[in-house]
């Protein structure tokens, strides 16, 4: 796969594919105008064998009680355990976000350090991320990173936290905050696409599971 964009003069081109059995190879280009290319990024990942691995703090941008943030919420007509469901269960998650997407496709750990990756196109999503803690039925932690082309922030990780309970007419009240943001123009842009990205997701889960 592989597609390009432009940022102000900047052109950026970037590639994804596998690289032998369980690897999968990102490479990024740059040029200014109509300048030759140059290589920016050329990196082949590993998927771990076990579900469950070790959490990296040095991964981590933001901590202590300051942390940027972004709080979004939205009630769905549809059972705590049916919402609960969407966010730790990987047929769960296709289900409520994209049941039509053939190519979608979720690997879900419900453990401490298992996997949370959505796989948007079944290989490129948040790769890497991991189930941070849970309390079932009432509450959600993961890691998170950057889009594929936010290649600054991508190996760096944020946190969300979603939270669940009984609304009136069984109707279930969800809160996601996003924590961890760095500071800085690139993290800006980070965090305003997440502003907009998990507001779609919501309303998407809403729509599918109602």
């Amino acid at each position: 796969l592989t597609t390009a964009w432009e940022m102000g003069p900047t052109q950026v081109k970037e590639r994804y594919g596998t690289a032998g059995a369980d690897q999968a190879r990102w490479q990024v280009w740059m040029r200014q105008g109509e300048g030759e290319w140059s290589a920016a990024l050329d990196g082949t990942w590993k998927r771990l064998e076990a579900s469950a691995m070790a959490i990296d703090h040095s991964q981590f941008v933001g901590s202590g009680p300051d942390v940027r943030t972004i709080e979004l919420d939205v009630t769905i007509a549809a059972s705590r355990d049916a919402v609960y469901r969407a966010w730790t269960d990987s047929d769960g998650f296709k289900a409520a976000y994209g049941p039509d997407n053939e190519a979608l496709h979720a690997d879900i750990a419900l453990e401490i350090g298992g996997r949370y990756e959505w796989l948007f196109d079944g290989k490129i999503g948040s790769n890497g991320c991991q189930v941070l803690s849970y309390l079932p039925g009432r509450m959600l932690s993961f890691t998170w990173n950057a889009p594929p082309n936010q290649a600054a922030n991508r190996e760096k990780r944020t946190w969300v936290v979603v939270e669940f309970a009984d609304g009136e007419d069984g109707h279930t009240a969800v809160t996601l905050t996003h924590l961890g943001f760095g500071e800085g123009e690139e993290w800006d842009t980070t965090r305003d696409y997440f502003q907009q990205a998990w507001r779609y997701v919501l309303d998407t889960m809403k729509k599918n599971l109602e």
